[in-house]
């Protein structure tokens, strides 16, 4: 589980939700969020996915 930060915005992280069939893990980067999800955006899609805070990871750490 992550709690990104605005500092955070463009940073990448690991998708390891469950819910699909074959639970992927997938890697994006982060594009914004709320009080409710974080917005990743994936691959080379142009559109943000919301994502619950509990199926993100961090891929590395936090640049200074």
């Amino acid at each position: 589980m992550i709690e990104p930060i605005a500092r955070d915005i463009g940073r990448e992280v690991l998708y390891t939700g469950t819910r699909g069939r074959d639970r992927t893990v997938k890697v994006g980067v982060i594009t914004s969020f709320d009080l409710h999800c974080v917005y990743v955006r994936y691959g080379q899609h142009t559109t943000s996915e919301g994502n619950r805070r509990q199926d993100l990871e961090w891929v590395k750490t936090r640049p200074n």
